[in-house]
């Protein structure tokens, strides 16, 4: 997803309505080559680490933290 006034990079790792996994990505052109790579690589491991499947937390939670620190 593209927007043209939007500064901000950023993805989600969801599942879509089969369950398969997929990540969607805003303003992902506007990232170097590096940074699009250390993005989907982030979303895939919240993937693999199970994360979607957890309790939804708060963002400023330790455990949230955790979670992120582990997808990096």
């Amino acid at each position: 997803m593209k927007s043209k006034t939007g500064k901000i990079k950023i993805s989600i790792a969801k599942k879509d309505a089969s369950g398969k996994p997929i990540v969607y990505r805003f303003n992902y052109d506007k990232s170097s080559k590096f940074l699009q790579k250390f993005i989907d690589y982030h979303e895939c491991a919240h993937h693999q680490a199970g994360d979607l499947e957890k309790i939804n937390l708060p963002l400023n939670s330790k455990d949230y933290l955790l979670r992120e620190d582990v997808a990096d």
